[in-house]
């Protein structure tokens, strides 16, 4: 992670260390998502049959503080990481304005990975899936 970002997101914990694959280009990862504000209300929850899934590619560069951080984990590890709500809301321009009662307080971002698999291994989970 480059300094910029390391000092925008605040402390990253590891909370469990896999031991699967890492990511690269093409892949796509599954991973449970779920974020609170300053006082611990939950703001999203993306996980069991509802995960996050993403295929990364070059554009994750651009994307802010969570792809970063994202693009270093591995199949199995769970973090725990801060993120300022104005840093947040800058990468995200379609979440609107910032709403006063978070503004200048952190936003808390818990992640665990619970897959990582290339183009054709995701067909298959799909067609699994479905």
């Amino acid at each position: 992670m480059e300094a910029s970002s390391r000092a925008k997101a605040r402390a990253t914990t590891m909370v469990k260390n896999g031991e699967g694959k890492n990511l690269e280009d093409g892949n796509v990862i599954i991973f449970n998502l779920v974020y609170n504000d300053h006082e611990g209300l939950e703001l999203l929850r993306k996980v069991g049959d509802d995960p996050v899934v993403l295929m990364k590619d070059s554009t994750w560069d651009y994307n802010g503080i969570i792809y970063e951080v994202i693009n270093f984990l591995k199949k199995g590890d769970s973090v725990k990481f801060d993120i300022s709500t104005e840093d947040f809301y800058a990468n995200y321009p379609s979440a609107g304005s910032i709403p006063d009662s978070i503004k200048d307080k952190p936003l808390t971002f818990y992640c665990g990975v619970t897959e990582i698999m290339n183009k054709e291994e995701f067909q298959e989970y799909q067609k699994e899936q479905y």
